[in-house]
């Protein structure tokens, strides 16, 4: 009987204990300029950008050592996902304008601003209606196109 009120009493303490935890509310991402990485034992730190950005040499200079094959096969693997991972940033982080340079995304905007001319001008009396088509037409091919280059 003693055991059995000791594990019942144990259970309610536990019980308890997991509903007195308040949430917290999750911190803002950092931009990855501001997220510092340590290089080695030598006390210097390296923020996220640089690092998507530097060269295996550069990194044997900070260091202080030379990399074998393998090392330089890991670094290169590690610095590829950081640069995606600040490229993904840079589109989704709130900081990045609008980017015709990248050969896919670029499509979408077009799609985005064909239709939007093409109901601006969709209520311009006279001849509005031929350019709101033609807006429509370049909107509705650059969207086609986009849709094959994201997914296929």
């Amino acid at each position: 009987m003693k055991r059995i009120f000791m594990l019942m009493t144990a259970m309610a303490v536990f019980t308890i204990s997991f509903g007195a935890v308040t949430p917290t509310e999750p911190s803002a991402p950092k931009k990855p300029s501001e997220v510092m990485i340590p290089v080695g034992n030598t006390g210097k730190y390296v923020s996220m950008t640089e690092l998507s950005k530097m060269k295996v040499k550069q990194w044997e200079t900070l260091t202080g050592k030379k990399m074998s094959l393998k090392e330089k096969i890991a670094f290169g693997a590690v610095k590829s996902k950081i640069k995606e991972q600040v490229r993904t940033y840079n589109k989704t982080g709130n900081y990045a304008p609008i980017d015709f340079k990248d050969p896919v995304d670029k499509w979408l905007w077009f799609w985005i601003f064909g239709w939007g001319l093409g109901i601006v001008f969709l209520f311009i009396p006279v001849f509005g209606w031929i350019l709101s088509s033609l807006f429509f037409l370049f909107g509705s091919i650059s969207l086609i196109v986009w849709l094959v280059k994201k997914f296929a």
